[in-house]
């Protein structure tokens, strides 16, 4: 497996073309990543192509891809756990955020892994034909009928999104639900600093009731993060939100708008989701330990004279 730190112009041109609906792929998503202290790696076998994150730390390091564009076979992983064990990275993230459906075929040392959905609207086809529940509907009519607007931000966005999604989590904690909160995550002004996506909100009389943030490449749309205020949720807010931000994209030429993900113990989100007309895409992904013995022997001593109080 070759991996390249400086990707050339014929391999983002490579990779993107062999994935344009996927927004994890582009030049402007690895630079996103890239200021917030993460190494953007090109991991090239025979002819794919993989874009992955390094992160180093004083005592160890790990590699995240963020989204698998194909379904890992057994010879691609043997290239990646050699990669791994040449260059003494810790720990290993494959993840599926905007991949097709896929499997991955079991790794040594596995840490973690989980079974994803993601929730995806076929954007090709004709408004009338997306299969939207009727309670939905009703949402977004009742959201029209209260003057909610649709409207695109940029950076002076940033604070009013994170707010919506702290409200939104805030509910979901109080409901029982698993929440992964992205609310103070300095992922999300990079993204929009370095032009991977941009905020559409829903409004009334200036004030936002909902937000959402869209990561883009050319045909591709991914749901990375939102939320909605109470009172937003009473009048249909969030439902508007999606509903005008897929026509909006639609009218733009992309093909594919990914909702994201829900767990199976979020029940709630998926329905809120599916009832979109978005079909499952289902995905997994898996953390594990692929460095060799000498490597994983050092880290875990690390940890344990840590632990007891040794600096």
């Amino acid at each position: 497996m070759q991996a390249n730190q400086v990707a050339s112009d014929a391999q983002w041109k490579l990779l993107q073309e062999s994935a344009p609906e996927n927004p994890f792929l582009t030049a402007e998503y690895a630079l996103a990543r890239e200021h917030l202290g993460e190494t953007p790696v090109m991991l090239e076998y025979g002819a794919q192509l993989c874009l992955a994150f390094l992160k180093r730390g004083r005592v160890t390091s790990g590699l995240e891809i963020i989204s698998l564009p194909f379904a890992p076979s057994d010879v691609f992983l043997s290239g990646l756990i050699a990669f791994c064990r040449d260059r003494r990275i810790y720990e290993t993230a494959l993840h599926s955020f905007g991949s097709p459906a896929l499997s991955i075929p079991k790794l040594p040392r596995e840490i973690q892994r989980r079974a994803r959905t993601e929730f995806v609207i076929d954007l090709t086809l004709a408004t009338s034909q997306w299969k939207i529940g009727e309670t939905h509907r009703r949402h977004i009519r009742r959201a029209e009928k209260s003057a909610v607007a649709l409207r695109r931000i940029q950076a002076e966005g940033i604070p009013d999104h994170l707010s919506m999604c702290r409200n939104s989590m805030s509910r979901r904690q109080e409901r029982g639900e698993t929440v992964y909160s992205v609310a103070d995550s300095p992922e999300i002004p990079s993204i929009v600093a370095n032009g991977a996506g941009q905020i559409f909100q829903a409004v009334r009389n200036d004030v936002v009731l909902s937000s959402m943030l869209v990561i883009r490449s050319r045909t591709g749309a991914y749901y990375h993060s939102a939320g909605t205020s109470q009172e937003g949720m009473d009048i249909g807010a969030s439902h508007f939100l999606v509903h005008s931000v897929a026509r909006t994209l639609q009218e733009e030429g992309v093909k594919i708008f990914n909702l994201g993900g829900a767990e199976i113990e979020n029940p709630g989100l998926r329905a809120f989701k599916s009832r979109f007309g978005a079909a499952p895409i289902e995905t997994e992904a898996v953390r594990a330990v692929l460095c060799g013995p000498v490597h994983r022997a050092f880290v875990q001593t690390c940890y344990a004279l840590k632990k007891i109080g040794f600096r």
